[in-house]
């Protein structure tokens, strides 16, 4: 079985965890590019993702990352 090169961006959403309007975000800011086929159909490399991913700051957790708010 061959592995995608590329996904949807219904996919990008699925394999990333980020929503649509998130996704469509980070392609208007330039931060994620994407290539089209054709007018509708929008397609983002998987290294695309994983460099875009890559680039995110690292996160930063306290002793308790988990807050009451009662």
């Amino acid at each position: 079985q061959m592995d995608k090169l590329a996904v949807t961006i219904h996919e990008a959403c699925q394999l990333t965890g980020l929503s649509r309007a998130e996704i469509y975000r980070q392609l208007g800011q330039g931060a994620l590019s994407a290539k089209k086929l054709g007018k509708r159909r929008t397609l983002i490399e998987i290294e695309e993702l994983r460099r875009f991913i890559a680039s995110l700051p690292t996160a930063r957790m306290g002793a308790n990352p988990i807050r009451s708010f009662s």
